[in-house]
This record gives structure tokens, sequence and C-alpha cells, in this order.
């Protein structure tokens, strides 16, 4: 994903608990034929659930928290894998051109290239230019990466394509896996911002420098561990105080 400039941060709202049952049995099925292991499925959800108050639940949806829930989700999900991969390749085979045509490299932003010229750094990060365009279809894809129910789309161009993509995937969760976005946690943004993934965080950074008398410009990617989330763990565990400086043990 470093060459990407959007990213789709995907929550699926209430995953665990909102799993569809029908729906979980028929995707079991296409590959289990032994009906005896079907039935042990089917009675486990909807193993009756005891309340606080003394009441009994047989829950509709959802799986209960055990050692085959993350199996079982991992086999619900497998179905957003697969659109995901579809949805890449067509988006993929959208950027390419005819074997017999030469690649378009991405086109340079002027204004940029002329403030870098000029030396106006400063000028050039306060304005947030792009150095390249990457609007052209030529150069657009999407790439997906997926832990549990936590999902990353990294896009290579505009905004709207990302728009679009969230869109596709949230219709797809809720009309064939009958599951939604979360629309509060599901957000849309840019390398520039660092996007947080399982307690990393995904940025750029951009380093000049010279060769012979050429000024280079170099962007790489970055993976930074979200110390914000490690101090406060720390902090629990008395390892440090709220600002990350080390206590005496």
């Amino acid at each position: 994903m470093k060459d990407s400039s959007w990213f789709v941060e995907g929550d699926i709202k209430g995953y665990f608990d909102n799993i569809d049952h029908n729906t979980l049995i028929k995707l079991i099925q296409k590959r289990v034929k032994d009906p005896l292991t079907i039935e042990l499925i089917k009675k486990g959800l909807k193993a009756k659930v005891f309340a606080d108050n003394n009441r009994v639940h047989i829950p509709e949806v959802g799986t209960p928290q055990g050692i085959l829930s993350p199996l079982l989700s991992n086999i619900y999900l497998h179905e957003l894998d697969k659109f995901i991969e579809e949805l890449t390749k067509e988006y993929q085979d959208q950027g390419r051109q005819s074997r017999t045509e030469k690649l378009r490299v991405n086109r340079v932003n002027p204004l940029a290239a002329k403030l870098l010229r000029k030396g106006l750094k400063k000028e050039y990060y306060r304005l947030k230019l792009p150095y390249r365009f990457v609007q052209d279809p030529e150069v657009v894809n999407c790439k997906y990466v997926r832990y549990a129910d936590d999902f990353l789309v990294g896009i290579r161009g505009p905004r709207k394509m990302a728009k679009e993509i969230k869109e596709r995937i949230g219709l797809f969760l809720k009309t064939v896996l009958k599951i939604e976005l979360s629309n509060e946690k599901t957000k849309m943004t840019h390398v520039t911002k660092k996007v947080p993934f399982l307690g990393y965080n995904i940025g750029r950074k951009t380093i000049f420098t010279r060769k012979n008398t050429y000024k280079l410009r170099l962007v790489i990617p970055t993976l930074d561990a979200d110390m914000s989330k490690v101090i406060a763990r720390l902090y629990e565990a008395n390892f440090c105080d709220k600002k990350g400086d080390p206590t005496p043990a």
C-alpha cells in the first residue's frame, strides 16, 4: 500500500453480534456436506444465553463467544475478501492501457515543481500541493488487507474513487452479508494525515537530497507505532506516567 493516497478504514457495526445465521449456514454448506456437522453448528449458534435477570434468550443473529467464533466469522467475511479482490481487479483493469501502448508516467503538478525549484518548501507544504496528479485512469489501483473484522483499503487515485469504493463495499455488506458499516468509524483518510490500523499509523514522509548537481525528492512510506496507545497501556501497568516518562519499579 506504499503508493496509496487515500485509505478506507473499514469498521463493521457490531460484527460478531449481527452475523446472520441463515447466511452463515449457507456459506458453510458450500464446503461442508456432512449434515451432522451442520446441525451441530446450528445448535451452537442457537445456544441459550442466560441474562442477569434469570431470563433465557435464544439468539437469532450473532456468534457466541468461544473457540469457533473466530473461525465462523472468517468464513463469513471470506465473501468480502472475494468481493474486494474482484473490485481490485476491476479498477486495475481500468488503469491498464493497451499492450501496444506505453505506460504513461504520472503528470507532475507544475505549480508544485515551480515552488520546489525556487526552494520555497514552506510554501509548498503550507499549500499541501500534490507533487503528481494521479487522477488519470492509467495510474489508479486498489489494495486491501483484513484482520478479523477490521479491514483497510488503500486507493491510488482521487477522493471520488475512494468514496465510490466505500459505498460499493457498504452496499455489498448490507445486501449480501446482511451487516452494515459503522458510519461513524468507517472513514476516508488521506495518507498525509496518517491512517491508524492495528495499533500502527500508516503514513508517508518526503526527503530531499542531492545527487551530483541534481536535487532529488524521495517519498518514503512509514509505519509507526501509535505511541499514545502504547503509553496508555504502559501507564495502566504502572511502567510510566501519562507523559510516557518511566516510573521507578
